[in-house]
């Protein structure tokens, strides 16, 4: 007999090892977040994101750079909303038990 998993069952197996892995990676965090302060992380985590894009875009940097300088306002807004969003996240999870903190932001 053979065992073939259809694609709305690999799907839903996706799904659910993502949510055990996010749930559990939540859970490491919110216990570091009760240590340290959430501004410090959210620096850090923006630091290393920013070295990550630039050494995979340093090839390309003109062409960043360009694209920056053209639409700056849209590039400034965006990142005030996305550590608007992570230092709220942040916080819920240092606040909040994380289950409570993930089903509210979620």
């Amino acid at each position: 007999m053979k065992f073939v998993i259809s694609s709305e069952q690999k799907g839903i197996i996706l799904v659910l090892c993502y949510i055990s892995i996010a749930g559990t990676a939540n859970i490491f965090l919110a216990n570091y977040l009760k240590k340290y302060d959430q501004f410090l992380i959210t620096a850090i985590c923006f630091t290393c994101a920013n070295i990550y894009f630039f050494i995979i875009n340093l090839n390309a940097l003109n062409k960043v750079y360009i694209v920056c300088k053209t639409y700056y306002r849209d590039f400034i807004t965006l990142n005030i909303y996305t550590t608007v969003n992570w230092l709220a996240f942040y916080f819920s999870l240092s606040v909040l038990d994380p289950i409570v903190s993930i089903t509210i932001i979620h």
